[in-house]
C-alpha cells in the first residue's frame, strides 16, 4: 500500500523499517510524527527564508513548541536536560515532557527552478525577529533529492519528466449547488 503512487526507483530506496518504528503523533491538528520519544511537526515556508520564519505568527501550535525552554548556548542537538531552573524531564507530566521533545521538520520549494529546501531542528520563539531556530539541520539545502539520495544536480527545466509511470490519482469536479426554485423571500418556508 505504501508504494502505490510512488516512483518505483523511489520505492526501492526507501529504508526497511520495523512496523510501529515511526509512529503518528500529531499535536493539536498539526500533522506529526515520533521515532524514540521525539516528536517531529511539519512546516513550509518561503524558500530561501528558513532562518527567517516568524514562529510568532504561526499557529498556536507552532508557537508552543517556539516557546520551550532551551540552552542559547548550548549547540548540541537535545539540550533538554541539566539547564538551571528547569525541572528534570522526568519530573514533568506526559504532555509537558511530549511537549518539550518536539523539533520541526520544515520544507520549501522553488516553483521556478524545482530546487528544495528541507531543514531539521529545534525552532525558537523569535518575537525578536532573531534567528527562527535554536539549532538545525539542513537535510537538503537547494539541492534536488532524487533516489533517497541529495545530490547537486540543477534541474534543466522546471518540470522534468518521470521515466516511472505512475497511475493518476482519482478526482472529482464539484459542481456548485443551485437553487432550482429562485430565491426565496425572508420568511418563506
Amino acid at each position: 500500500m505504501l508504494a502505490d503512487g510512488i516512483a518505483d526507483r523511489d520505492s526501492r530506496t526507501m529504508p526497511l523499517l520495523p512496523a510501529g518504528t515511526v509512529v503518528r503523533r500529531d499535536l493539536n491538528g498539526s500533522p506529526g510524527w515520533s521515532v524514540a520519544g521525539w516528536r517531529w511537526l511539519l512546516a513550509s515556508y518561503e524558500f530561501g527564508q528558513v532562518t527567517k520564519i516568524a514562529w510568532t505568527e504561526r499557529s498556536e501550535t507552532k508557537q508552543l513548541v517556539a516557546k520551550q525552554p532551551h540552552a542559547e548556548e548550548d549547540g548540541g542537538l537535545f539540550p533538554l536536560s541539566g539547564l538551571p531552573g528547569l525541572p528534570p524531564l522526568g519530573e514533568l507530566p506526559d504532555e509537558q515532557r511530549e511537549l518539550r521533545r518536539t523539533l520541526v521538520l520544515a520544507h520549501a520549494m522553488d516553483p521556478t527552478t524545482a530546487e528544495v529546501e528541507l531543514s531539521f531542528g529545534r525552532i525558537r520563539w523569535n518575537f525578536d525577529h532573531g534567528d527562527a531556530w535554536v539549532w538545525r539541520t539542513e537535510l537538503a539545502a537547494g539541492s534536488g533529492l532524487i533516489g533517497g539520495t541529495m545530490t547537486s544536480r540543477q534541474p534543466t527545466s522546471p518540470a522534468e519528466p518521470s521515466s516511472d509511470a505512475v497511475a493518476d490519482a482519482d478526482v472529482r469536479v464539484r459542481r456548485p449547488a443551485r437553487d432550482h426554485d429562485g430565491p426565496r423571500a425572508i420568511g418563506e418556508a
